[in-house]
């Protein structure tokens, strides 16, 4: 879309299931062609898996959540690209109802270098 019509995109960019060397050749080739935002999401469980599946290189340093990616993404292209993080109004699916860690959570991510944050419709404000 960005090449062909020039539009402006917003890359859904996830850390699920992917090892470093993976998520840089993204982030590069996204970079390359001409992408200049994208949202940080940690992923969701995968077809196929019971629970989600994290970033495979198994050496600790791999990104495993929404703040560690933003993190990533900066360390590597600085302010090449904004970012954009997912915020859950009514909590997270997965937390534990304890909204005031959720934003803790989202204040982390802010904290890393995200510059904006999408949220999914609130059913119950």
């Amino acid at each position: 879309m960005r090449k062909e019509i020039n539009a402006r995109v917003l890359m859904h960019f996830i850390c699920t299931d992917k090892t470093t060397a993976e998520l840089e050749r993204h982030l590069q080739a996204a970079r390359d062609a001409g992408v200049r935002s994208i949202l940080a999401l940690r992923g969701y469980t995968q077809a196929g898996f019971d629970s989600w599946q994290p970033c495979s290189d198994g050496d600790g340093t791999e990104p495993q959540h929404a703040d560690a990616l933003v993190r990533f993404i900066k360390e590597r292209h600085e302010d090449f690209f904004s970012i954009g993080v997912a915020g859950f109004p009514e909590g997270h699916p997965e937390s534990s109802g304890d909204l005031e860690a959720d934003v803790q959570r989202l204040k982390g991510k802010i904290d890393a270098g995200a510059e904006f944050i999408i949220c999914q419709f609130c059913f119950d404000p």
